[in-house]
């Protein structure tokens, strides 16, 4: 049995099943549920794109566990399992798009505008203003990478050629693989997240409706900037596990406590958290100070 994969698995089974049957329950909002453009267009919108989503996130983590369920606990059905991964998460993301896209389209989501001649009135759809962010935010997920690459090239040729890769809670190996295995599995898994931050930015640009808040209060750029944070804090975490497997080899010790390891991944990842939920406070009291100016204008 894969235990990571078990423990990934259940969680996204989990999360499938908030979409279909709670984010419904709870209307659109900046928080919780399937939040793209097309799904935050309507309450029917909404509740349609979490169910589909749900139901398709629910069944493919279902699958997952399964598999997880009968791979063995190495390093080599690791990697096996990311591959299964990306693919179910990237099945998921495909047709959960298309379905809130279609779904928004029928109820009419598109910002209308009119050209009015002598003739004839004429209704076009205005498209939407792509949406861009800094080159920091494309670079920065690379930077965890290129520290990951430099690290292994630096160490290669010190490590033995068949490597402690997993540990129980204890600190003791109970998996192992050959050096090059061990390493780039961490390094290619980082580098995913750092191109599918790419693949976001693109997306942006080109289908700038998948990250529009609409009515929800935030910079139209703040989306994607937390996406890039939150994508560079996951490539990040694999530094100390690296450097963890490399100095075991080493020195027949670790680094970092497993559960020291926890609460430092649990602080990366929020934040970007934190940030996302800061800028969301700060862009709402900007709006009701201008609210406010406007109001006292209106009065005078």
């Amino acid at each position: 049995m894969l235990l990571f994969g078990v423990i990934i698995s259940l969680a996204l089974v989990i999360a499938g099943l908030a979409m279909w049957f709670i984010a419904p329950k709870i209307g659109p909002n900046p928080w919780f549920g399937f939040r793209i453009g097309y799904s935050l267009s309507s309450k029917e919108a909404w509740d349609l794109s979490n169910i589909y989503s749900g139901k398709i996130m629910t069944y493919s983590a279902l699958i997952l566990t399964f598999i997880s369920l009968i791979l063995p606990e190495e390093a080599k059905y690791f990697g096996v399992y990311l591959v299964l991964l990306f693919v179910a998460i990237g099945f998921v993301l495909v047709l959960s798009f298309k379905y809130a896209a279609r779904i928004a389209e029928e109820k009419g989501y598109k910002e209308k505008y009119k050209v009015v001649t002598e003739e004839v009135e004429i209704v076009y759809s205005k498209p939407m203003a792509p949406i861009t962010v800094s080159k920091f935010f494309a670079i920065a997920p690379f930077i965890p990478v290129a520290i990951l690459i430099m690290m292994s090239l630096f160490y290669y040729d010190d490590l033995s050629s068949r490597m402690a890769t997993h540990f129980d809670t204890g600190g003791n190996p109970d998996g192992w693989s050959d050096k090059f295995t061990a390493l780039s599995i961490m390094i290619i898994f980082a580098l995913s997240f750092a191109l599918l931050n790419l693949l976001f930015i693109w997306i942006g640009k080109v289908r700038p409706m998948i990250f529009h808040r609409g009515s929800l209060s935030m910079e139209r750029s703040d989306p994607l900037r937390f996406a890039s944070l939150m994508f560079t804090g996951i490539c990040a975490i694999f530094i100390p596990l690296q450097a963890d497997l490399i100095w075991y080899d080493l020195q027949e010790e670790h680094i970092i406590s497993f559960w020291a390891l926890i609460a430092m991944i649990i602080i990366i990842i929020m934040l970007p958290i934190t940030w996302f939920i800061k800028r969301i406070f700060q862009f709402r009291k900007k709006k009701e100070e201008e609210e406010g100016e406007e109001e006292k204008e209106n009065q005078e």
